[in-house]
């Protein structure tokens, strides 16, 4: 790849995964909070996410798992400079396959699978791409994030009844 393209890929892919923290989801929580007709989507919001985030501090802390550039120092970039914490699972790729397969979910459109998808996909690669997280690391966090979403919206609807 030509260095134009590598430029491009890697503004492309730390944009995306700087995006994706925490922060940014709890800001659209609060977000729809404030819009009388969005209260319910902000509250399953942050049930999922909050659910999300405990099991993957739970999943952490058990397994311990060192991350690709503490393994090899020759990876460093910006990212692994401020990057602490253990690698399994991806917390990011986690978080939104949480909050994509919300919206895949309750729009059940193409608009919102391709766009979902998109964001999963690209989320998951950067945090490999940067030396964050193994390719299983962000596997089983998509898994986890969307199996979240589902037994919430699952458990939901069965109490909507």
């Amino acid at each position: 790849m030509d260095t134009t393209a590598t430029s491009l890929l890697e503004l492309y892919l730390g944009l995306i995964t700087t995006i994706a923290s925490p922060v940014s989801y709890f800001g659209v929580v609060v977000i729809l909070r404030l819009l009388p007709k969005r209260k319910q989507e902000a509250i399953d919001l942050q049930v999922i996410l909050v659910v999300t985030l405990a099991l993957n501090y739970l999943l952490k802390i058990t397994f311990h798992a060192p991350r690709p550039f503490v393994i090899d120092e020759s990876i460093s970039n910006r990212f692994t400079e401020n990057t602490k914490g253990y690698s399994f699972p991806s917390g990011h790729s986690q978080l939104i396959a949480s909050f994509c397969s919300y919206y895949i979910l309750r729009y059940k459109n193409l608009l919102s699978w391709i766009l979902g998808a998109l964001m999963i996909i690209s989320v998951a690669i950067s945090r490999v791409y940067f030396g964050l997280h193994f390719i299983r690391d962000v596997l089983v966090g998509v898994i986890l994030g969307i199996g979240v979403t589902y037994f919430y919206l699952k458990f939901r609807k069965k109490e909507d009844k």
